[in-house]
């Protein structure tokens, strides 16, 4: 068990968790407006078709004016929706997926070649209300922990309601809003009973978020077999103790926000409206009752340093309270108390659901897993590559599992790199140790706007005859003169997008996958000659009036036409592309806005091509830094290639 912990801490750094629709849809906080829009320029563009390069240059400048006005949304915004995404370093086929739960049915995820002599522990994943198996695991990112870590995982899906959303029947108070005669205690543990014919009967673990917090406490109450821990993030438990009658000591890790205006942290259940519907005791109470139940000393509590899970909050937001001493059986209960914090936090990325198991595994393990160190910084190195024409480059001193992706970040027409990394937030990233950074500036024009020569409709309005293409080539060249880079990325917005196409088009050496936002690539696909094969997701807004969703009147391709050269170049076909669950991007919106349509089937080296199309959105989306981060470099280090999937 020992090694599973090692290995659970080693991988909490590079976790990453592509953020779905948040949990509790019904009782949504508050986010932030929408940016302002640019009606002026964007009539410009509608009404001067027959100047391309003008009309361009007066649409592109809008790009510096849209992502301040973005990143003056987003700072006012708090408690945002969870950040996302999950990394994988080794191959899909380390995994097995079973079918379990016979016509209700869960999926169970094993280690494809774990020793059957010694019984396998399970971790029980279930999901908040409104959510649903996949998602809550796209955000907890436990699948990729599998593998490596030695442990079988279930992924359940509660019921649906009447008004559609997914629930657990835990307590009175959360979540059977209809009271449906649904019995999800004996559904769980006999999904536990069948996992175990396959992994044999080892220790079992429950996580729950918010409804499923609620769930894994009822299922200590009833007893679960072979439950030894349960961890709740945001949830809570019966208000009458005398519910949870004579249950065997279990350790306890609740994690809860102290602003939480949902199931709130002094107690009680509240809807979007804050009018509180139900009574349940707060996460203090939750932890000292189970504390109170395993014979621990209360007055032995400690407080330990604090921690930084969310990556919205300054510093260590989080006190850690454990008790230990004298509790039964090695018992550990713990209070993480994320200060400032709501339902809903900005969980530090790709790091939450690795410290979790790393937390249980040192429980399993007799207590010796600390709080979670992977969710402390490793060091950055910020270095200057690029001679006479400088540009940051981003090394983490911490490279845990070998060698490291290189991202390059291009920013659009008039912006700079500080901008775009403070409109995308990829700094904290490579400061997580999960890549290394290179943010580069584009030239100055006359007008003082930077720019990347990437095609001839954008963007150099000046006829300035710059070699981008050498030099990004040649900033990539010197940073693997620091370390070792196992993958190449491009991420770019607008301008940057179609310089990020261009690199494409040149045959980039090394590249492997890019991401382009709001961008486009040559009119005539015969200036992007023989290509080789990249994966690439496309991240538009189909209200985008300033490089537009659809094709152009001047001939710059749409985002679905972007879509199908590279999906063709690839040898796949984008019409049979799978469409998927519909995401939130843009936090402006209350639902989730974008759709997902993606090709994998045929394409060749293992590509994928991806189209995300924000519905009625414009080019400057509402992102919040953490979520769009953590869904960027999410696709790029797990979905961009199909080899490194489960």
């Amino acid at each position: 068990m020992r090694a599973l912990l090692i290995v659970l801490l080693l991988a909490a750094a590079l976790l990453i968790a592509l953020a779905c629709g948040g949990d509790d849809q019904q009782q949504q906080e508050t986010v932030s407006p929408p940016p302002s829009t640019q009606p002026q320029a964007e009539r410009q563009q509608t009404e001067q078709t027959e100047q391309p390069q003008q009309q361009t240059a007066q649409t592109e400048s809008a790009d510096t004016q849209q992502a301040d006005q973005t990143i003056a949304a987003q700072d006012k915004a708090q408690d945002k929706a969870q950040s996302e995404a999950q990394d994988e370093k080794k191959p899909a086929a380390a995994v097995q997926k079973l079918s379990i739960g016979g016509e209700r049915p869960a999926a169970l995820l094993l280690p494809a070649n774990y020793d059957d002599s010694e019984p396998l522990p399970l971790v029980l994943m279930l999901h908040g209300y409104g959510s649903s198996a996949a998602q809550n695991d796209a955000w907890m990112g436990a699948s990729q922990l599998v593998a490596e870590g030695g442990f079988g995982l279930i992924l359940p899906d509660g019921t649906l309601d009447q008004d559609g959303n997914r629930f657990w029947n835990a307590t009175d108070a959360c979540c059977n809003f209809y009271r449906a005669g649904v019995d999800d205690a004996a559904y769980l543990a006999a999904l536990v009973a069948e996992a175990q014919t396959y992994g044999g009967a080892g220790p079992v673990a429950a996580v729950g978020v918010s409804n499923g917090g609620f769930m894994a406490y009822r299922l200590a109450c009833e007893g679960l077999p072979g439950l030894i821990a349960v961890v709740s993030v945001m949830g809570s438990s019966y208000n009458d103790p005398a519910d949870c009658a004579a249950p065997a000591p279990v350790s306890v890790l609740q994690i809860h926000g102290d602003a939480d205006a949902i199931v709130r942290y002094d107690g009680g259940l509240a809807d979007g409206d804050g009018v509180r519907i139900a009574d349940t005791p707060g996460a203090t109470e939750v932890v000292w009752r189970w504390a109170e139940r395993a014979g621990c000393n209360p007055d032995a509590r400690e407080d330990l340093a604090p921690i930084d899970l969310d990556h919205s909050a300054a510093g260590a937001e989080t006190t850690v309270q454990r008790i230990r001493q004298s509790c039964a059986d090695g018992i550990t209960v713990e209070l993480w108390t994320m200060q400032g914090v709501g339902h809903f936090p900005a969980f530090q990325p790709y790091t939450i659901g690795a410290v979790i198991l790393g937390w249980l595994a040192g429980v399993a393990g007799g207590g010796e897993g600390e709080p979670p160190a992977a969710a402390e910084s490793g060091g950055l190195q910020s270095l200057t590559l690029g001679g006479d024409r400088p540009s940051t480059f981003l090394l983490p001193e911490t490279r845990l599992l070998g060698p490291l992706p290189l991202v390059v970040l291009l920013h659009g027409f008039g912006m700079n790199a500080e901008l775009i990394d403070r409109y995308f937030g990829l700094s904290q990233m490579a400061e997580d140790g999960l890549i290394a950074l290179i943010m580069p500036d584009g030239t100055e024009n006359p007008d003082g706007d930077r720019f990347w020569n990437a095609t001839p409709e954008c963007c150099k309005f000046e006829g300035q005859d710059v070699d981008d293409v050498g030099y990004l080539n040649g900033l990539v060249a010197e940073a693997r003169e620091y370390a070792a880079f196992d993958r190449l990325y491009l991420v770019g917005y607008s301008n940057g997008g179609f310089m990020s196409y261009r690199m494409a088009c040149e045959n980039m050496p090394g590249l492997t996958a890019l991401v382009s936002v709001a961008g486009s690539s040559y009119i005539d696909p015969a200036d992007c000659p023989n290509p080789t094969p990249v994966s690439v997701l496309q991240i538009h807004g189909t209200a985008d009036a300033l490089v537009p969703y659809n094709d152009d009147p001047r001939g710059v391709p749409g985002a679905e036409t972007l879509a199908r050269r590279w999906a063709e170049r690839a040898g796949c076909n984008f019409d049979a592309a799978e469409e998927l669950e519909p995401i939130e991007l843009d936090f402006s919106q209350s639902d989730p806005e974008t759709t997902v349509r993606r090709v994998r089937e045929g394409c060749a080296d293992g590509a994928t091509v991806e189209l995300w199309t924000m519905q009625n959105i414009g080019h400057g989306p509402d992102f919040s830094r953490s979520a769009i981060a953590g869904r960027i470099i999410g696709w790029l280090l797990i979905e961009s290639r199909a080899e490194a999937r489960p």
